[in-house]
């Protein structure tokens, strides 16, 4: 295989060479072009494989891509929260509320948070009818 590998790259003439490093440089404008073909096709030549692991942290996944020539590259991916831990409160928001609970009625709380500039999980401003 090697061997094969060492002959096949001999083939290579000094033109096509060059223009294989054109193609590279305009490789933003391949990519896009019509006559294309789809993307994943030029993924599959350059990407021998990606490796999907869970991450140090939650929500954060890590993709370690071998490419084809045998470099390696780890990309960290920051999931997005799902809807419920979106929606969660902070422990710091949730104490602030429980004090203002022992002298406040739910309206006043949320017109003293809405005074402060503080919204809702949902991003709402006003206090309850």
């Amino acid at each position: 295989m090697a061997a094969f590998e060492r002959q096949s790259l001999r083939a290579v003439t000094a033109e096509q060479k060059q223009q294989i490093i054109e193609l590279g440089r305009d490789f933003p404008r391949l990519w896009a072009a019509p006559t294309t073909s789809p993307s994943k096709r030029i993924l599959r030549l350059l990407i021998k494989d990606i490796t999907l692991a869970k991450g140090p942290e939650p929500k954060q996944l890590q993709l370690h891509i071998r490419w084809q020539g045998g470099a390696t590259v780890t990309i960290d991916v920051h999931l997005p929260p799902n809807r419920a831990d979106a929606l969660r409160y902070p422990p710091a928001f949730i104490d602030e509320v429980r004090t203002l609970a022992q002298s406040h009625d739910d309206r006043e709380i949320a017109a003293l948070l809405a005074r402060n500039g503080k919204t809702s999980a949902t991003g709402s401003l006003s206090p309850p009818a």
